[in-house]
């Protein structure tokens, strides 16, 4: 069922000044398949308080714009070096292999980013640009036909998005007066005030829980997983009428040994949607871009490891055969369901 708006049209203006509501938002994605029902419009804001091994979307983990660059695209210092010319710092400098290296700690993010700018073929990206609210929605809009033919809409991802609670809310309060069907993806590492606050906004929520032992969570993703765990439990009693998924990326030697403890955990939730997320590692190449070493190292999750945390969340989960939804449904009839199974997000 679709929020009430308060009356005064679809467009920004309808919900006051909230169309200039500022945010940093690393990237949008157009067409998105697996951040929520249907077709959907993905926001990724910048800026996540947890540090995960395996994250899949590191440039948008810091809080502040960031260069990248693409070594692959330069042309060379010999053809081009517009780059090592505009920089203003001298953070830019010449490498061994013909292409710019970058000094990190002398880049102070200058206005505009003037290499990225310079650069003829892209090599030089930057990871966070600001807009406002009314600019999301705007370009989420001209997606609608897809959303309505597909029953899907807006999804708010990142990094975190209750780390720029403002900007989310305003992002779907936005939404909301636009008739759009609004969902988020939450490591739910924030005050209970903010996540309630955000998710009293949405229709549908991907709730991340990464381990159950506290111990190990911090040991995986530098955050206390007592909090996150609270929150999940406040929201689901507060908001009983939300759509809620938990989802747990399966990482192997790290968390792929939990699925007796979540299929347990997830069965004193009822009415809650749970979806195992097989490990990959499609996030390595942007690791290179920020200048930054993969955390995960060439660690593969094998289809044994996979098939055991399945079977290990079935057996605890119950014993009639009903399992959450969300989970592979190759996976409730025995098999690995590896072909059911979306990537990790986060």
């Amino acid at each position: 069922m679709r929020r009430a708006g308060n009356g005064s049209g679809p467009g920004p203006a309808g919900v006051g000044g909230l169309a200039g509501v500022p945010g940093l938002v690393a990237n949008v994605q157009h067409f998105s398949l697996h951040d929520g029902p249907g077709i959907r419009t993905t926001v990724f804001l910048k800026g996540c308080p947890l540090r995960c091994r395996w994250c899949a979307n590191p440039e948008t983990q810091s809080f502040r714009p960031e260069p990248g660059f693409d070594r692959g695209r330069c042309l060379g210092l010999k053809k081009c070096g517009e780059c090592l010319r505009a920089c203003p710092e001298g953070a830019v400098s010449a490498g061994a292999d013909d292409r710019p290296d970058l000094d990190r700690k002398k880049c102070v993010r200058c206005a505009f980013f003037a290499c990225r700018n310079k650069c003829p073929t892209g090599a030089w990206k930057v990871f966070g640009d600001l807009m406002t609210a009314g600019e999301v929605l705007e370009i989420t809009l001209g997606e609608t036909v897809f959303h309505q033919r597909s029953g899907g809409g807006l999804t708010l991802s990142g990094g975190e998005p209750l780390a720029q609670p403002e900007f989310s809310r305003a992002v779907l309060a936005l939404a909301g007066q636009a008739g759009l069907r609004t969902a988020a993806e939450t490591c739910g590492c924030a005050d209970f005030g903010t996540l309630g606050m955000v998710a009293g906004g949405l229709d549908f929520l991907y709730y991340d829980l990464k381990s159950l032992d506290r111990a190990r969570h911090f040991e995986l993703t530098g955050g206390d997983n007592a909090p996150i765990v609270g929150n999940l439990l406040k929201l689901r009693a507060s908001l009983p009428g939300l759509r809620l998924t938990v989802r747990t990326p399966v990482i192997p030697g790290l968390n792929s040994d939990e699925g007796p403890a979540f299929g347990s955990f997830m069965r004193e939730l009822p009415g809650v949607g749970y979806e195992p997320l097989r490990y990959h590692r499609l996030g390595g190449g942007k690791y290179r871009l920020l200048g930054r070493e993969y955390g995960m190292g060439d660690a593969k999750l094998g289809p044994e490891t996979w098939r055991e945390f399945l079977e290990g969340f079935r057996r605890t989960y119950g014993g009639d055969g009903r399992l959450p939804d969300g989970f592979p449904a190759a996976a409730a009839a025995g098999s690995s369901g590896e072909k059911n199974s979306p990537p990790v997000r986060h």
